[in-house]
Order: C-alpha cells, then structure tokens, then sequence
C-alpha cells in the first residue's frame, strides 16, 4: 500500500467519507444549533478556546452524516476560523499540508474524488 493510499484510507475511516451531496447542508446536525457553538475562538463566539468548547461542537460533528462535505467545503473556502466537519482551522490547515505534500487536493485526500 502506497503512502498515499495509506493517508486517504486513515481519514476516510476518521471522517466516514459519505458519498458528496449538493445539499449536505440541510442534512448537517448542526442545523438549528446556535452557530456560536463552532466558533469558540472568536469574540463573542462560545466560551473560549478550552477543551470545554471544542468538545461541545464535536459532539455535534460526530455523528453527523454530511461532516465530510461540511470539512471539504471549510477547506475550499479556506475558512480561517470555527470548528467545520469535526476539525479546527488549524487541524483542516495541517490536512491541507498534508493533501500538498502529497501531491492531492482534498477530494483526492479524502477518498471522495468524482
């Protein structure tokens, strides 16, 4: 198995990599939840940076059927703040990092290429 192979298939496994919807969204767990819950790192967004807050917007993230589009589109908009698809701005930068390293775009990285 090639590196790569072994990237795409650890995160696809993280994420669950279902299959890309055009109206993830409406489908997204965190439809109606208050949005400050997925910015615990700006002014006047939840309660701080601590492990309390990220935990709460994760647990939201977790079981959320559409939290790989949700990641992608965080990625491809270059979201610089908040909690998208389960990671942090600076989780989805190392991902990106990693997706350049090797050569992949996100689709690529993430299994869930057209």
């Amino acid at each position: 198995m090639s590196v790569n192979r072994k990237v795409t298939a650890s995160l696809g496994d993280m994420v669950g990599a279902p299959a890309f919807d055009p109206d993830w969204s409406a489908q997204a767990a965190c439809a109606g939840e208050d949005p400050d819950i997925f910015f615990p790192d700006s002014p006047g967004g939840g309660v701080g940076t601590d492990e309390v807050a990220l935990s709460k917007a994760r647990r939201i993230c977790a079981d959320c059927p559409v939290r790989v589009d949700c990641l992608r589109e965080a990625v491809k908009r270059n979201h610089a703040k908040g909690v998208f698809g389960y990671l942090t701005q600076y989780e989805r930068t190392a991902l990106v990092n990693l997706a350049e390293k090797q050569g992949l775009d996100i689709d690529d990285l993430m299994g869930t290429a057209a």
